[in-house]
């Protein structure tokens, strides 16, 4: 860590900086200047990327390469601005959340929906249920 510390100094990166407040000493920490400025450059391709969604150009697949925080942040100031509408920013929210929920099922990226899912999800459905009196059913639950 020393060394870290060394090399960012040498390099002209200040971590933290003592200062006097009214004669007594205090440790400020300070956040590297090139950690900001990249910070901003990717919030800068980012609106960018949501300027094109906007407008058509590209798919929302194409913030999945970001980070989701620095995605949601800016996507609300842009929307706070009124730079994008409702429409563009529930869309963005809807990949966000099936993004993440995607990621905690292990994939990568939000899977492409099968067209033919709900129909097959019918069949199953209704051969799993073909047994089933719903008289039964009905006498079950009443008890």
């Amino acid at each position: 860590m020393a060394v870290s510390k060394a090399l960012m100094r040498k390099a002209g990166i200040v971590l933290s900086q003592t200062i006097s407040i009214a004669g007594d000493p205090y440790s400020v920490s300070l956040m590297p200047t090139f950690v900001l400025k990249l910070e901003k450059a990717e919030e800068k391709r980012i609106e960018r990327v949501i300027e094109d969604i906007k407008e058509g150009k590209a798919p929302v697949r194409a913030l999945k390469d970001y980070d989701m925080d620095l995605v949601l942040e800016v996507a609300n100031r842009l929307r706070e601005a009124r730079r994008i509408g409702p429409d563009a920013y529930i869309k963005i929210l809807d990949y966000i959340g099936r993004l993440f929920l995607a990621r905690l099922l292990g994939y990568e990226d939000v899977p492409e929906p099968d067209p033919e899912a709900p129909a097959r999800l019918t069949g199953k459905l209704k051969e799993l249920l073909s047994g089933i009196d719903p008289v039964e059913v009905v006498r079950d639950v009443r008890g």
